[in-house]
């Protein structure tokens, strides 16, 4: 797995990042040209770039199977840099993800799936050829945890009737087996508000 990881000159996402090369994963850590690498001794390839500098971002998330953010400020100079940077680089993010995925950048082929809890929302979008297919699940209450089961027809996914395939979450690059009816759970107060989900088919 090819693995884009933020934050990796910091204590956290540099221990995040050596394990992932540890564990044999292809690894890619944005960096800024000013970023200290001195607790990067392991194989990696850097992408130059900035959360808080949208254009720098497509390039860094492309070709890669997930993306793992930890780039962001604990103390800042003012409460609109520390919004800017956390929540702004948080979203600059998920754009970029949006953009380099085809079936995520259409508004016409969105079909809405059924699932088990009203302040969970979750639809399919796939691209235009059909060889590329997300699964978003939205938690819309943000200060508590929400699950339920997720039906995703078989037809919407380009599988026969009782065949499982992978789904990847693009978010955190957990790797799961679906079928059918599918349990999630989502925590907004644990940093989880969303899945992104690539359909992977065998």
């Amino acid at each position: 797995m090819k693995v884009l990881a933020t934050g990796a000159s910091g204590f956290l996402g540099s221990h995040i990042a050596e394990q992932l090369a540890a564990g044999g994963h292809e690894v890619r850590l944005l960096l800024r040209p000013t970023s200290s690498r001195s607790f990067l001794q392991f194989p990696h390839e850097v992408a130059l770039g900035d959360i808080t500098d949208p254009g720098s971002l497509l390039g860094a998330v492309r070709g890669v199977d997930s993306v793992i953010h930890t780039a962001g400020l604990v103390k800042a100079r003012s409460e609109a840099e520390f919004h800017r940077v956390n929540e702004g680089g948080a979203a600059n993010l998920v754009n970029a993800v949006q953009e380099a995925n085809p079936a995520l950048q259409r508004f016409t082929n969105l079909r809405f799936l059924q699932i088990d809890d009203d302040q969970l929302i979750a639809y399919l979008k796939e691209s235009p050829d059909g060889s590329h297919s997300v699964i978003v699940v939205v938690n819309l209450d943000p200060l508590a945890a929400h699950e339920g089961t997720l039906h995703v027809p078989p037809d919407a996914v380009g599988v026969a009737d009782g065949t499982a395939y992978d789904v990847r979450d693009l978010l955190t690059g957990e790797r799961y087996t679906w079928g059918e009816r599918n349990y999630v759970r989502l925590d907004p107060m644990a940093g989880e508000p969303a899945h992104i989900f690539r359909v992977e088919r065998s």
